[in-house]
C-alpha cells in the first residue's frame, strides 16, 4: 500500500506517549479491562458507586457518556450470535436483510450501522470482512459488551455519531480454558465455535479460537411471482415460495500470543486471524428480484497488535496502542446468461449477468492504527490525547477475459482522528468533561467521463473538520438516581461503501461529503442494588441536527433491475426517547425491555440545490424504523435435579411499527412501500449441568411463524428450531 509516511510516522510518534484509560481502573493486572471503566478515568475510589445489577446492565454514575455494560456470560449457553444479544441494550435494534450471512445493520437511537462503531478489545473492526461481523460472532466468543450511545470518547479514535459498541473477550484466569459448542437447526444451519486458552505464572499467554457458521437458508417467503409468458408481476398475489439459491457458509481461525503483567507491559499480544467465506445471492435489493446462480466468495488475514502500560517512564502516564491491518479479497460472479424467478423456472437473456455481466476480484487493503496518551494531574484532573490514522486501498480486476484484466485507477482513501479531552472529577457526585476532535479525510478513485461509463478519470476529494464537545453527569440526592446530559459537534465520514460502493449491488460516489451533525442527550438513570432485588431503569432524550446527511437509496437499471446508491440529502433533524426497565430478583427472575421512539425528519425548506420549495418538508425519512420495542423475561431454577445445575425458561418479544419505504407521502397512498406492523416472539429452555461445565439450549425462534420484515421487501426466516451443546472446562497450571 502506498500509505502516507509523515501520517505513519505521526501516529508512530504518539504511541511514544500513548495511553489507555482503562490502566487506573485496573483492578487484575492480568485481565482484559472494558473500555467502558476507561472512561471513569481515575475514578477507582469510587468504583463503589459504579453498580453493577443482577440484571447483567452495568451503568456506571461517574461515566458522564451514556454508557452500559451487558454480561454475556448467562447467553454463553444459547444460540445466540452478538449482535442478538445487543437487542437486550437500551436504544438498540438489529435490522436483518434474511437468514445467515445476510446483510445486518445495527441501529443506536435512530442511527444506522454507518453510524455505529464495531471495536473488538478495543481494536476499529472497519473493513475485516463479513466473517467478523457482529451476526457472526457467537455470544461465547466474548465476556460483556460495552455499548457508548450518542457522544464516543475520544479515546476511541472515532467518527461514529450513533455510538460505539466494544466487545470484550475478558479475563484470562491462570491455568487454562476449553469451551466448546455445536449446534443445529432450521434450514440446514451449523455453527461451531471452539476456544482454548492457557495462562502462566510468568504473564506468558495464548489464545486460539475458532468458529464457523452454515446455512442453506432454504426458508419460505411470500413473493409475486413473475410470469415468462406475460412478463408480469402481480404483487397483489403473493405465493409462499422456498428460497433456493442463498447458500451461506464462512470459517474463522484467529490466535493471539504475548505477556501480560510485566514491567515493560502490562499487556503485549499478537494476533492473527484467518477467514474466508461463501454466498449465494437469491435476491437483488428487492425481492421480487431473484436470482438463480448469481454468488461471492473470498477469504480475509488480519495481523493485529496491542501493547499497553501503565505509568510509562512516569507515575500518572498510561500508554497504549493498537494496530490493525487487513488483506481480503472477494471475488463477486455474476456470469449466467438466464433468468430466473420464484418457481425456479428460467428464461434466456439477451446477453449474460443476472444483474449486469460480472465475474471480478476486489483486493482490499486496510490498516487502522491508534495511538492514546492520558496523564493524571490529579485525582480530579484527566488529561486524554489520542490520534487514529486509517488507510484503505481497493484495487478491482476483471476475470471475464483469458487475460486478468486491471482496473488502471485504485481506490484509496485516507481518514485521520485526532482527539484530546479534559475530565474533572471534584466529587463523587458531580463528573465533567469537555474535548475536542479534528478529522481528515481523503479519497481518491476512478469516476466515469461519459454517460455510458466507458472511459473514467482519478478523482480526488478532501474534507477536514474540527469537533468538540462536553458531558456531564451528576448523582442526585436520591440514592441510585443519576442524571447525564452531553453534546457533541461530530463528523460521521463516509464509509468504504458510501464512497466506492460493493462492486455489486451498491453504488458508491467519491463526491460524497461527510455527515456533520450537532448532538445533544438527557437521560435520567436509576440504578439500585440490594440483596435480592436488583432494579435499572433509564428514560433518555436525543436530539440530533444532522447536515450533508448521507441516504441510501434505490436505483432503477435497465431490464426492471435496481441497486442502491448514495447522496448527500441535506438536512434532517432528529428528535427521540427510549425507556429501558429491567428488573431481578436474586437468581430466579429476570424481567426488562425497552421503548424507542425515533423521529427523524426531512429539514430542508427547498429542494437540494433550488429555491422550490420542497414538498416533502418535515416528512419523516424513508426506511428507517421509528417506534420499536423489545421485552423478554427468564426464570431460573437453580439445583434442577442435583446440585450446581440449572434450568432457565426465556421468552422474548419484539415489535417494530410500521414505516415507510420511501417518503412518507407516497407510502401512505401505496401499501406496497410500507413495512407492516410487526410481532416476533421467541422462547428457548437451557440446562446448565455441574455449574456450567455441561450446557443443552433448545431455542424456537418466531414461534408465530410471522412475515417479518426489516429492510425493503426482504422477507426473513420463518419459525425456526436450533439446539445447541456446549462443554466448558477449566484447570490450574
Amino acid at each position: 500500500m502506498n500509505f502516507t509516511r509523515l501520517n505513519v510516522l505521526l501516529t508512530l510518534l504518539i504511541w511514544g506517549f500513548t495511553t489507555s484509560q482503562a490502566a487506573h481502573l485496573h483492578e487484575e493486572a492480568d485481565n482484559i479491562e472494558p473500555l467502558l471503566a476507561d472512561t471513569l478515568t481515575h475514578a477507582d475510589t469510587h468504583l463503589s458507586e459504579a453498580v453493577v445489577v443482577g440484571t447483567g446492565i452495568k451503568a456506571p454514575s461517574q461515566v458522564a457518556l451514556n454508557a452500559v455494560s451487558l454480561d454475556l456470560r448467562p447467553l454463553k449457553g444459547s444460540t445466540k450470535s452478538i449482535a442478538d444479544a445487543l437487542t437486550k441494550a437500551p436504544g438498540v435494534k438489529l435490522r436483518e436483510g434474511g437468514g445467515v450471512g445476510s446483510d445486518l445493520q445495527l441501529m443506536i437511537d435512530g442511527f444506522g450501522s454507518k453510524h455505529v462503531k464495531i471495536f473488538v478489545d478495543g481494536v476499529p473492526q472497519e473493513g475485516v470482512g463479513s466473517s467478523f461481523s457482529i451476526g457472526n460472532i457467537p455470544a461465547g466468543f466474548a465476556e460483556r459488551i460495552e455499548v457508548f450511545r450518542g457522544v464516543v470518547p475520544v479515546g476511541f479514535g472515532t467518527d461514529a455519531l450513533g455510538g460505539v459498541v466494544n466487545i470484550v473477550t475478558g479475563k484470562r484466569p491462570r491455568g487454562w480454558q476449553l469451551d466448546a459448542s455445536y449446534s443445529y437447526g432450521s434450514f440446514n444451519t451449523h455453527r461451531t465455535h471452539a476456544a482454548f486458552s492457557h495462562s502462566f505464572d510468568n504473564g506468558f499467554t495464548y489464545e486460539f479460537t475458532a468458529y464457523q457458521n452454515y446455512s442453506d437458508n432454504d426458508y419460505q417467503v411470500d413473493v409475486p411471482v413473475e410470469d415468462f409468458q406475460t412478463g408480469r408481476i402481480d404483487r397483489s398475489n403473493l405465493q409462499r415460495m422456498k428460497r433456493f439459491n442463498d447458500t451461506y457458509h464462512n470459517e474463522v481461525l484467529s490466535a493471539k500470543i504475548g505477556w501480560v503483567g510485566r514491567p515493560w507491559a502490562d499487556r503485549l499480544m499478537l494476533g492473527l486471524s484467518y477467514a474466508q467465506e461463501y454466498k449465494e445471492i437469491q435476491t437483488g435489493v428487492r425481492q421480487e428480484t431473484v436470482y438463480g446462480e448469481k454468488h461471492r466468495h473470498g477469504h480475509s488475514l488480519m495481523p493485529s497488535l496491542q501493547w499497553r502500560k501503565r505509568n510509562f517512564f512516569v507515575d500518572n502516564l498510561d500508554a497504549s496502542l493498537t494496530l490493525n491491518y487487513n488483506k481480503n479479497e472477494r471475488t463477486n460472479v455474476d456470469t449466467a446468461q438466464v433468468k430466473y424467478n420464484w418457481r425456479g423456472e428460467t428464461k434466456p437473456l439477451n446477453s449474460p449477468g443476472e444483474q449486469s455481466l460480472l465475474h471480478s476480484r476486489a483486493e482490499n487493503h486496510n490498516l487502522n492504527v491508534t495511538a492514546k496518551v492520558d496523564y493524571t494531574l490529579s485525582r480530579a484532573h484527566t488529561f486524554t490525547l489520542s490520534h487514529t490514522y486509517n488507510a484503505f486501498e481497493r484495487a478491482n480486476t476483471s476475470l471475464l477475459a483469458k487475460v486478468e484484466q486491471k482496473d488502471a485507477i485504485k481506490k484509496r482513501t485516507t481518514k485521520q482522528i485526532s482527539g484530546l479531552s479534559y475530565v474533572w472529577t471534584p466529587s463523587k457526585k458531580l463528573t465533567l468533561s469537555a474535548f475536542g476532535k479534528f478529522y481528515s479525510v481523503r479519497a481518491q478513485g476512478p469516476v466515469a467521463t461519459d454517460v455510458n461509463a466507458t472511459s473514467f478519470t482519478k478523482a480526488e476529494r478532501s474534507h477536514q473538520h474540527w469537533g468538540y464537545g462536553t458531558a456531564v453527569a451528576y448523582n442526585l440526592p436520591l440514592k441510585g438516581l443519576s442524571v447525564k446530559a452531553s453534546y457533541e459537534k461530530a463528523l460521521r465520514l463516509p464509509t468504504i461503501e458510501e464512497l466506492f460502493g460493493d462492486e455489486d449491488l451498491e453504488q458508491g460516489a467519491i463526491e460524497i461529503r461527510p455527515e456533520l451533525s450537532h448532538n445533544g442527550n438527557l437521560s435520567f438513570i436509576y440504578n439500585v442494588h440490594t440483596k435480592h432485588h436488583d432494579l435499572f431503569a433509564e428514560l433518555g432524550f436525543i436530539v440530533r441536527d444532522t447536515r450533508d446527511y448521507i441516504q441510501r437509496n434505490i436505483i432503477s437499471l435497465s431490464g426492471g433491475k435496481q441497486a442502491a446508491s448514495y447522496v448527500n440529502y441535506g438536512k434532517v433533524l432528529t428528535k427521540g426517547m427510549n425507556l429501558s426497565v429491567r428488573y431481578q430478583y436474586a437468581d430466579l427472575i429476570n424481567i426488562g425491555g425497552h421503548l424507542t421512539q425515533m423521529d427523524a425528519r426531512d429539514n430542508m425548506l427547498t429542494m437540494m440545490g433550488t429555491s422550490v420549495a420542497n414538498l416533502l418538508y418535515k416528512d419523516r425519512m424513508p426506511n428507517l424504523p421509528y417506534q420499536f420495542a423489545d421485552f423478554d423475561a427468564t426464570v431460573n431454577w437453580q439445583n434442577f435435579c442435583g446440585k450446581g445445575n440449572k434450568l432457565s425458561l426465556t421468552y422474548e418479544a419484539q415489535y417494530t411499527h410500521a414505516f415507510s419505504y420511501y417518503a412518507s407521502r407516497i407510502g401512505a397512498n401505496n401499501n406496497d412501500y410500507i413495512v407492516p406492523t410487526q410481532w416476533a416472539h421467541h422462547v428457548a429452555l437451557a440446562l446448565a449441568l455441574r455449574d456450567g461445565r455441561y450446557n443443552l439450549a433448545l431455542e424456537c425462534r418466531n414461534l408465530t411463524d410471522a412475515r417479518l420484515y426489516d429492510n425493503f421487501s426482504l422477507q426473513k426466516p420463518g419459525r425456526a428450531i436450533y439446539a445447541k451443546l456446549r462443554i466448558f472446562l477449566q484447570g490450574k497450571k
